[in-house]
């Protein structure tokens, strides 16, 4: 799940655009639209709007989708007008279990294409697999592509940009940021689980909390499982 609020669009900027990492599915036509009563059905990549977190009329200024880049384009709404986004991904063929998997690796990442004030990013990891597990954090530069066999921290130093991210474990039936904030944590990750139909006793969360995060960069939790 994805959820970016309080977007403003002004007047001549770009169109705004969700990109994500897997291939682009050849019988897009365009987005779904994803409500609380909808389940995941494991029958490939799909890509969702939430309708409840996002700003009613932004599945309709959906216009097109850009196969090479592995991005959604939304350009038919309002300028100048604050806009919240939601979006759920489903990508069951990319699954695997990590400990038996050949990289022996794993990771979450999210790129800072546009200047944001706040990133909060969680990664649930299920029990079993935290047991067996090494979590890192870092920021690379944004140009930066990964080989998943190559998560490692020893293969990815030459690209990390100075500091680390401050990584803790949070509650995963409630995690919490710190400051004052319009995102709620607990509904949004609830709504994820839900859809997942997932127990979220059974996961250990990992939390990031950055406020302006490096504008064209990439934040990544990443484990090594063994």
């Amino acid at each position: 799940m994805i959820s970016k609020l309080g977007n403003v669009h002004e007047k001549f900027a770009r169109p705004f655009v969700q990109f994500y990492t897997h291939p682009h599915p050849n019988d897009f036509v365009k987005p779904s639209l994803v409500t609380r009563n909808s389940i995941i059905k494991n029958e490939g990549f799909s890509i969702g709007i939430i309708d409840e977190y996002s700003s009613k009329g932004l599945f309709e200024a959906y216009s097109s989708y850009s196969p090479s880049n592995s991005g959604i384009i939304f350009d038919n709404f309002s300028k100048n007008k604050a806009f919240d986004a939601t979006f759920l991904f489903d990508n069951p063929d990319e699954l695997a279990n990590p400990i038996t998997h050949q990289s022996h690796c794993s990771s979450t990442s999210i790129s800072i294409r546009n200047p944001t004030k706040k990133l909060v990013m969680l990664v649930f990891l299920d029990k079993s697999i935290d047991m067996r597990s090494t979590v890192n954090v870092g920021c690379y530069q944004g140009n930066q592509k990964v080989d998943d066999g190559n998560l490692r921290a020893c293969d990815m130093w030459t690209e990390r940009l100075p500091g680390f991210p401050d990584l803790k474990i949070a509650n995963a039936l409630a995690p919490n940021i710190a400051s004052t904030s319009s995102l709620n944590l607990v509904e949004l990750t609830d709504y994820q689980f839900n859809f997942a139909q997932l127990n979220k006793q059974n996961f250990v969360c990992y939390m990031m909390e950055i406020d302006y995060p490096i504008w064209s960069s990439t934040y990544r939790i990443y484990f090594e499982h063994s």
